[in-house]
């Protein structure tokens, strides 16, 4: 398809030798003589690529890019500065906005060509990449979802079919284990309901910048020792708490992140080092408090991932599904790496296939409250 380029230029000759280069390259082309002109030709006609020079009357070149990039619609459009001047202020000020690229004046056919050419050809890279993943992300659920679903709910409906048509010889040994059964596969699939619903909420909640600065009041006064809760609780549901090595820090200030956000990153991080380690393997658990925030680092001695997986790491992933016969779809790791960085919080994963993972986080500190005095 023939791509559409807008040119911003407030200079009409220069303006008219642009399109004119544009054009005969086959280029569908709008032009507008200064920048408020053209953000309204870009809301009307979405370009693929915008051409604009730096200094113009009425808006110039920096707002107008300021203007598109905070704009969900417009954010993604390349755009090629025109400039007389090549200082590095201007140019960092322009990178720092966005710009994808300059050209300096006076410049020849061959190199506008050549620029946007390359501008468009990197546009379009991107978006295929984006649908490559997105088409990933599809199948992967497609392929797993059912799957999670299906797994628990046999079970289910398995053992309790048995305890309906054999109700008058079952004994209450076997009503018991059977009904242990299914109380697992239901909190399984509690679980994978509840974490689905997580996920979607955190994305909703993403996208609104209301609702994002609400999550971040939240505050937990003593999270050093709500942590080392936590960690407990889980390793002694797994039966693990032998392999349990944990050193926490005394009298950490709170943090910015409610309780129940708290409880779920430590609850998933724990349970994904406990079920990717075999029994009698330490899991280490360090809790201190750094200058800015908490720190908290969980290493476990177990499956581990390579840089690929790492980088790979999305909602409905699961590392080497065909291998593991671990249970879930990848959902915790990517809901609590979600959870702490849309609180400002810095997530880190280091890890070594068949060696080690260890996830390095750090939590904000609250803001001191208000004492109500004015």
């Amino acid at each position: 398809m023939m791509s559409k380029v807008l040119v911003i230029e407030d200079s009409e000759p220069l303006l008219n030798d642009i399109v004119e280069m544009l054009s005969l390259e086959g280029f569908e082309t709008l032009q507008a003589e200064n920048g408020e002109v053209g953000i309204k030709l870009v809301e009307d006609h979405q370009p693929d690529l915008i051409v604009c020079d730096v200094r113009m009357p009425v808006m110039d070149g920096y707002k107008v890019l300021d203007h598109l990039r905070s704009n969900r619609e417009t954010a993604n459009i390349p755009f090629i500065f025109l400039t007389a001047r090549t200082g590095r202020k201007e140019r960092l000020e322009g990178m720092q906005l966005g710009a994808d690229d300059y050209l300096t004046k006076p410049f020849t056919a061959e190199e506008l060509i050549t620029t946007v050419h390359s501008r468009l050809a990197r546009n379009h890279s991107f978006h295929t990449e984006v649908d490559r993943q997105m088409d990933m992300l599809r199948r992967s659920i497609i392929l797993a979802l059912p799957h999670e679903l299906r797994t628990p709910l046999n079970a289910i409906l398995g053992f309790s079919e048995i305890m309906i048509a054999d109700s008058e010889i079952l004994t209450r040994n076997q009503v018991y284990e059977m009904s242990e059964h299914i109380n697992e596969a239901a909190l399984r699939l509690y679980r994978l309901i509840e974490n689905y619903v997580v996920y979607a909420n955190l994305e909703l909640l993403s996208e609104d910048e209301v609702r994002l600065e609400n999550l971040r009041k939240g505050r937990t006064e003593y999270p050093a020792i709500s942590i080392a809760q936590h960690v407990e609780d889980q390793a002694r549901r797994q039966n693990r708490m032998d392999d349990l090595q944990l050193t926490m820090a005394e009298g950490c200030e709170p943090v910015a992140m409610d309780g129940d956000n708290l409880a779920k990153v430590v609850q998933e991080l724990m349970d994904n080092a406990l079920k990717f380690s075999k029994p009698g393997t330490a899991v280490e658990v360090i809790i201190s408090c750094g200058e800015d925030g908490l720190n908290l680092v969980i290493t476990d001695y177990g499956v581990g991932m390579s840089s690929t997986e790492i980088r790979s790491i999305g909602a409905y992933m699961q590392f080497q599904r065909a291998f593991l016969e671990q249970q879930g779809i990848g959902f915790g790791l990517y809901i609590s790496q979600r959870i702490v960085e849309l609180h400002n919080g810095r997530f880190d994963i280091r890890s070594a296939p068949s060696q080690f993972t260890t996830i390095d986080l750090t939590i904000p500190f609250a803001k001191p409250r208000s004492n109500g005095f004015h």
